[in-house]
């Protein structure tokens, strides 16, 4: 009975410790964390670690067993083989904080190897099988090293093997649950993700839609660095007629076509919306009215000059209006799309197909 609930105890603290930790990552511990963001995950890790031996499984021979090897196995997958030794070498600092030097030494010694042929491992294998695999296989790399230091330390006889059975049944269980906490914390994040970027895109064009437009708007307003703000409004020309006269399906190539080429012109310049129907916008960030003009006019000369193909035989050329303003108060800039429409209006009654800077 107290050998379950101390289990249970370890499971509890390995549990919620890999929680906190994962809420604060996205799917792996890479290098452009920063570096408050990997100290509390060091810090974190340790505290659980420690915790954990301080409910460790006591059995015969002074032999006391715990789950923090568990963590190394999954720190290995995901995070940088730096990061997993470095992190391996303070938790085993951390054991002598428990007293019996030669015992916390052992320890240091082992987890420190572990750590070592983890991360090796890792390195050889994690582009070649799938993320379980890799963990089953350095689960059992875990205990092979773990019987080897066993043997070491208290000599191979027939009580070790019982042991090392108690020891490979409680983390394999553990990992097995922890693994489980993770993929299911990984899985409602990727659902959370994709929702959210299903509300901000446009479906048909793939482009960032309005709700995304007006939030980038508010957030680029009270950006420090942003020092002026240029808005492009685009709208197709008698897109209507195209509707009429095609249908919509041909209507909607049309508006893929004009978003693929507002967006291969804006990639790393601008980013470019659907505001809806044939109405596109592209947010130039610290553009100058020249730039965002010469931008403009790149994007209206490519649509202009690409017809679209409607059928096996027959292709249709369209054309674009746009209107350009920009802003150099960011008290402006959630009125920049409207000092654009303006520049947009007049472009179309000036006769369509062509830029206006207002």
């Amino acid at each position: 009975m107290n050998l379950l609930m101390t289990f249970g105890a370890n499971i509890f603290i390995a549990s919620a410790g890999t929680y906190f930790i994962f809420k604060m990552i996205p799917y792996q511990i890479n290098p452009k964390l920063l570096l408050w963001r990997k100290t509390v995950i060091i810090l974190l890790i340790l505290i659980i670690n420690f915790l954990l031996m301080n409910f460790a499984f006591e059995l015969p021979d002074g032999v006391r067993l715990d789950l923090r090897y568990v963590s190394i196995i999954l720190i290995a997958v995901l995070a940088s083989p730096l990061f997993t030794i470095s992190t391996a070498a303070l938790i085993g600092l951390a054991r002598f904080l428990l007293g019996n030097v030669a015992v916390s030494l052992q320890a240091f010694l082992f987890i420190m190897v572990l750590a070592i042929f983890a991360s090796f491992w890792t390195y050889i294998r994690k582009n070649k099988v799938h993320e379980s695999r890799l963990i089953f296989e350095l689960y059992i790399i875990s205990v092979v090293v773990n019987l080897i230091n066993m043997s070491l330390f208290y000599g191979f006889h027939f009580k070790l093997v019982v042991l090392a059975i108690i020891w490979m049944f409680f983390n394999g269980l553990s990992l097995l649950l922890l693994y489980g906490v993770l993929y299911d914390m990984r899985h409602t994040r990727h659902l959370y993700i994709i929702e959210t970027e299903r509300a901000f895109t446009d479906a048909l064009t793939n482009l960032s839609n309005r709700r995304a437009f007006d939030q980038h708007i508010r957030l680029l307003s009270k950006d420090v660095t942003v020092k002026k703000l240029s808005a492009l409004m685009l709208d197709i020309d008698f897109f209507k007629s195209v509707n009429d006269t095609y249908g919509h399906p041909v209507g909607d190539k049309v508006l893929q076509s004009c978003a693929s080429i507002i967006q291969e012109h804006c990639f790393e310049k601008g980013h470019a919306y659907r505001l809806g129907g044939e109405e596109f916008c592209v947010l130039g960030i610290n553009f100058d009215q020249d730039a965002a003009f010469e931008l403009a006019e790149k994007i209206r000369l490519a649509i202009q000059h690409t017809p679209i193909p409607i059928d096996a035989h027959q292709k249709i050329s369209i054309t674009i209006s746009i209107g350009v303003a920009t802003a150099y108060l960011s008290t402006d800039f959630e009125y920049i799309h409207h000092f654009a429409d303006k520049a947009l209006y007049e472009a179309k009654n000036n006769g369509r197909n062509q830029t206006i800077l207002l």
